[in-house]
């Protein structure tokens, strides 16, 4: 899930590209909801590993996740604001 968050600055993401050689480079930053049917889809995006992923321990990652995210669920599912970084540039 890290991957998903790997460049919070708008600033590291314009240098990453300019350390590749692009050129004209524009970053923006943009609100947007993320939205998901349940807590519990959360964890499609997290790696699966041996016995880490037991049921038993599924079960609990799942009801922590709703505990600590009800502020953010209703009857559409979860959702949660996100700032979602872009950029453009020329090669």
């Amino acid at each position: 899930m890290r991957r998903l968050f790997s460049l919070p600055n708008l600033e590291d993401l314009e240098a990453s590209l300019a350390s590749v050689d692009f050129a004209d480079i524009r970053v923006a930053a943009v609100q947007a909801t993320a939205s998901l049917p349940s807590t519990a889809q959360m964890l499609r995006f997290v790696p699966r590993s041996g016995a880490s992923h037991t049921e038993p321990t599924r079960s609990r990652v799942i009801a922590e996740l709703e505990r600590e995210l009800a502020p953010w669920t209703g009857p559409e599912g979860l959702q949660v604001s996100v700032e979602v970084h872009t950029a453009v540039g020329r090669r």
